[in-house]
């Protein structure tokens, strides 16, 4: 179950998304439930990959806090050499440890995965998360109603993510009427254990923002949800999810050791990207000077906001360790989540007003 006014970030299982969700504050941790999208990993095969995936949810997460796990993008990457498939091996692994962890599966997952997942859910007992990607509504009760058959489960028993993913190329005006229209024509709303919209504004790689610029990107998921829940343009409160500082698919660059220098930056209804050059050529010591111009900013929340923040603070007054690409990655997940936490602790205290 899934508070109506808790968060559930959809991260990638990395080991900078992991560090982030360690390094949270436990009240911050007590409000989240976060969906984690297993990734595929080129330099690594199936089996040591899986095994990396198990190791940072066990080193970073508590095993009493709810977990949901989805493996939509490794879908198609195979068994594993003992025959099983991934996702029945990380429930085993993380079922014997006592870990709170529920499947996901969604309506562009196939029929090995869903097997395996529908294996998971008649072991584990405690319901599924349904994850739907935005289609027209006919479509999404078909969907929901051909999962819920297949897994034999009803809405009490189900949380429902409806997964906007990349809003990049929707207007915001757009978003707003699909979403008030479709979402009140959903089948079921009041019986969902619980309900989540999800979305992400952030791209999927830098290349297309200048070096050596800071640059503004529209938090659109923020604001649509804003929007929603104010106006009450849906029936049924749903629960805020987001993407964090990622896109929802993998870059193509991904691994690739020359990305740039940048701070990605989470401010009340924008991101800010401060963009620096390629660490190859340029050095990771960029961080000092893109860290410096951030704590001279109106921007900066203060280095006794969240572990992101006295990093951010060390490194740009002591320049004496500038981080790697996963360092940054962690620093500013666990700035996003604190600030989107308090913004939501803010807005239902306000709302319920």
């Amino acid at each position: 179950m899934i508070n109506t006014d808790q968060y559930v970030p959809i991260l990638k299982c990395k080991e900078g998304e992991f560090q982030a969700l360690k390094r949270l504050d436990s009240s911050i941790k007590s409000f989240i439930v976060p969906i984690v999208d297993l990734v595929r990993n080129k330099q690594k095969k199936l089996d040591p990959h899986i095994l990396s995936s198990i190791g940072y949810i066990l080193k970073h997460w508590s095993p009493e806090r709810l977990l949901f796990i989805d493996g939509y993008m490794i879908q198609e990457d195979g068994v594993l050499q003992n025959g099983m498939h991934p996702i029945e091996y990380i429930f085993n692994e993380l079922l014997s440890k006592r870990f709170n962890v529920l499947p996901s599966i969604s309506n562009i997952t196939g029929l090995d995965y869903n097997a395996a997942i529908k294996s998971v859910c008649q072991e584990v007992q405690k319901g599924v998360c349904i994850r739907i990607f935005r289609r027209p509504t006919n479509q999404i009760n078909f969907e929901i109603d051909r999962l819920l058959n297949y897994l034999e489960l009803s809405p009490i028993e189900v949380d429902l993510v409806i997964d906007l993913r990349s809003l990049e190329d929707i207007g915001s005006n757009e978003l707003s009427q699909w979403c008030s229209q479709e979402l009140n024509n959903l089948n079921y709303l009041a019986e969902w254990r619980s309900f989540v919209i999800s979305g992400g504004s952030f791209p999927v790689d830098l290349t297309e923002l200048k070096q050596d610029q800071i640059h503004l990107i529209d938090r659109k998921e923020w604001m649509n949800w804003k929007r929603l829940v104010e106006r009450k343009e849906v029936e049924r409160i749903p629960v805020y999810s987001d993407y964090a500082i990622s896109h929802p698919l993998m870059s193509p660059f991904e691994g690739i050791p020359n990305a740039s220098a940048s701070i990605r930056y989470t401010q009340e209804n924008e991101f800010y990207v401060y963009r620096g050059k390629g660490t190859r050529q340029y050095s990771f010591d960029q961080f000092y000077d893109l860290s410096e111009s951030l704590i001279n900013s109106e921007e900066y929340y203060g280095q006794d906001h969240c572990d992101g923040e006295k990093f951010i603070h060390i490194c740009g007054t002591k320049k004496e360790k500038p981080g790697s690409l996963t360092t940054w990655r962690w620093v500013g997940t666990v700035h996003h989540l604190t600030v989107v936490t308090n913004q939501l602790r803010q807005f239902f205290r306000d709302f319920n007003a």
